[in-house]
């Protein structure tokens, strides 16, 4: 279609309105061939892609810069699996959306949305000896005066911003958020805008157009055009002296420091965010500069064209840029205040080997004849994408193991049932297959499981093991792994779930990697009270482990890099976050040392399976293999978590020893013995 650019006046408008008009199938073939491989455009018959709550189809909840098309600059590509998914994806239509930015949270609705800073996990209804959550109803309600309902739509998105809009045929008012940004941007038209409160507000400062505020314990700055004027007392309207536009700031404190402090950035408008990382395959180095867009709204010798950045734990921990004394409670732990628009996190790659190397003393003929129980059965040909590719690591698992005993003939044979399991997978029109969403711009495997297909979730679980099969399929057999043979369709499953080029734009930009909180996300739509959350941070590694062998044996740098960036960062947001291994992140009231699950507002230890101890740490443990040596960075914190679950289990463990054993073994081999 990119050749009718050069029709000019209302024919190129006829091209275009036919374009957006006009179903895709109308225009392009079903079945889209990837060198050998290939998949479908068009819905297996009996299955069901994204949905909501009541199982109707549902479509993306967008405007602005999503409908663009393709070739347009300011396209963007949509988007699941992130913390503000919850508005894009209307799973829950007529519930709110909440939203965990940190250190804000949001309630977005039809009336607005409401701002809310919760500094300890003290709610009753969810704080419990497995539960801990940082959750509030809110402080300030922000919307229209005179607006009591609109539709509301996701119109854009950067790295770790995301702008909601509301409209009625008559008004609009737009809200800018994101991850550790200390303020919320507005802009609005043809109405005043309106901040109210259902509690107690304490109006401590008052000066025209600013105003500083304490509710419920909880300091804001409210920032407006110079020009403009506010009410004495809530609620309060302005009309922004015709401007449009307010930010609003969670202040640390309620003192004329600290808010002539925000004050002094709170007209710098964030546009964009960016996160630029390198993998330096020399020194293991592991880089990357958090990069932020501001546009000045008002000029002024008071006002810099820099914001403030509230810093995750694993980000200054690993910076050497400088930081103010203030600081946020969060669920991950303190949040440091950074001035600027740019920093800077080092961290070490520690390598991925292929496998394990074959060293001990231990009856090698015993474990041949253990693979060789394995030899001649073929992989199951109707299992979902989860559960297939499960078994086809197992499968790659064996057929290194064959390879170092020395039986080629057991290695051989797994391989080709591997690589049959593959193509399988690979083909459309089979039993197995890959249907690509184009609403939701998502490959999704069929037979589906856990949701993969109606909400989008686990993507990187799933299409991980098939990544890592396939790396071991290539170690073995180079040309199967050509981008002519096999490997686009591998290609094509990492950049699902972990695109890694901005400019190639028919999958988002990492789907399921959280830029900036550090780690992954599991769930497409976020719907919950609590937040998106992720259960098994180790398929997440997995995920990336699958993606740096897969680029390094495929000489394909640019996938390696990537890898590489993913299993460092991911690995350290699961020391602290899901493992506290510095014991600074989780509550003192929590009861436990290790999460099975992280949420947008806390963690909980459980998982969405299982109370067994065993499973709830050990679902951060699989799959266990030569990518799982960063478990064992902290050897003694693995014999803590062990002994935490032989304590609970009674002095021995029942149900997942094979996988509690291995994660002990990396820090204590004899014991695991």
């Amino acid at each position: 279609m990119k050749s009718h650019i050069i029709i000019q006046g209302k024919c190129l408008t006829f091209i275009i309105l036919l374009c957006l008009s006009t179903p895709y199938s109308a225009l392009y073939a079903q079945v889209v061939s990837v060198g050998q491989g290939s998949y479908t455009k068009t819905l297996p018959s009996g299955q069901t892609s994204a949905t909501d709550q009541n199982g109707n189809p549902i479509l993306p909840n967008v405007a602005g810069n999503f409908t663009k098309l393709e070739w347009f600059p300011s396209f963007v590509p949509v988007t699941t699996n992130d913390f503000w998914s919850n508005v894009l994806f209307r799973y829950a239509p007529d519930e709110p959306a909440y939203v965990f930015t940190h250190p804000f949270e949001l309630k977005i609705d039809s009336s607005g949305v409401v701002l809310g800073y919760a500094d300890n996990a003290s709610r009753s209804d969810i704080m419990k000896s497995d539960n801990y959550a940082f959750m509030t109803e809110g402080q300030l309600s922000i919307g229209l005066s005179g607006v009591d309902k609109s539709v509301f739509k996701a119109t854009d998105y950067s790295d770790w911003t995301a702008t909601t809009t509301w409209t009625t045929e008559s008004t609009s008012l737009e809200a800018t958020f994101g991850h550790g940004l200390p303020f919320v941007y507005f802009k609005s038209s043809g109405a005043d805008i309106s901040i109210s409160s259902d509690k107690n507000v304490n109006i401590w400062h008052q000066n025209d157009n600013v105003i500083g505020v304490t509710i419920d314990g909880k300091h804001f700055g409210i920032f407006a055009p110079t020009g403009s004027t506010w009410p004495s007392e809530f609620p309060l309207v302005s009309s922004l002296n015709d401007q449009g536009f307010l930010s609003i700031a969670l202040l640390p404190e309620a003192s004329m420091t600290t808010f002539n402090f925000y004050k002094k950035h709170a007209y710098a408008f964030v546009e964009d965010t960016q996160a630029d990382w390198n993998y330096d395959s020399e020194t293991n180095e592991v880089t990357v500069t958090y990069n932020v867009t501001t546009k000045l709204m008002e000029e002024s010798e008071s006002y810099v064209n820099e914001t403030l950045q509230a810093l995750y734990r694993h980000h200054w921990i690993n910076t050497s840029d400088p930081l103010t004394s203030y600081t946020y409670n969060s669920p991950r732990g303190t949040m440091k205040v950074l001035e600027g628009n740019s920093f800077t996190t080092n961290n070490t790659f520690i390598g991925i080997l292929p496998s394990l190397p074959d060293l001990g003393d231990y009856d090698r003929s015993l474990l041949l004849d253990y693979v060789n129980q394995e030899v001649g059965i073929p992989l199951p040909s109707n299992k979902d994408t989860y559960n297939s590719g499960k078994a086809m690591g197992k499968l790659a698992q064996l057929i290194h193991i064959a390879d170092q005993l020395g039986d080629l003939s057991a290695k051989n044979k797994l391989l080709d049932e591997l690589k049959i399991g593959l193509e399988n997978w690979f083909t459309a029109g089979g039993d197995q297959q890959y249907y690509f969403d184009e609403n939701w711009q998502v490959l999704i495997g069929f037979p589906s499981s856990h949701g993969a297909n109606t909400s989008l979730n686990d993507q990187h679980f799933h299409h991980g093991y098939a990544i890592y099969a396939a790396a071991t399929v290539a170690q073995y057999d180079s040309a199967w792994a050509t981008q002519d043979n096999w490997g686009g369709m591998v290609n094509l499953l990492i950049r699902n779930a972990s695109n890694w080029e901005r400019a190639k734009r028919t999958y988002p930009y990492m789907r399921n990697f959280d830029i900036y909180a550090g780690h992954s996300w599991a769930a497409g739509h976020s719907q919950f009270r609590r937040g998106n959350n992720q259960e098994s941070s180790s398929e997440a590694m997995n995920h990336a482990i699958g993606i740096f062998l897969w680029g390094e044996i495929t000489g394909q740098d640019d996938i390696r890099d990537l890898g590489a960036y993913l299993y460092t960062i991911e690995a350290e947001a699961v020391y602290q976050y899901w493992f506290d291994v510095d014991n600074e992140v989780f509550p003192e009231s929590f009861a436990h040392d290790a999460l099975g699950m992280v949420w947008g507002s806390g963690g909980y230890h459980g998982t969405w399976f299982s109370s067994d101890i065993e499973k709830i740490r050990g679902i951060n443990f699989l799959p266990i293999s030569s990518g799982s040596m960063y478990l064992g960075k902290y050897p003694e914190y693995v014999i803590q978590n062990f002994n935490k679950i032989v304590e609970t289990k009674g002095g021995h463990t029942y149900d997942w020893e094979d996988r509690v054993w291995k994660y002990l073994a990396l820090s204590d081999a004899d014991l695991a013995i």
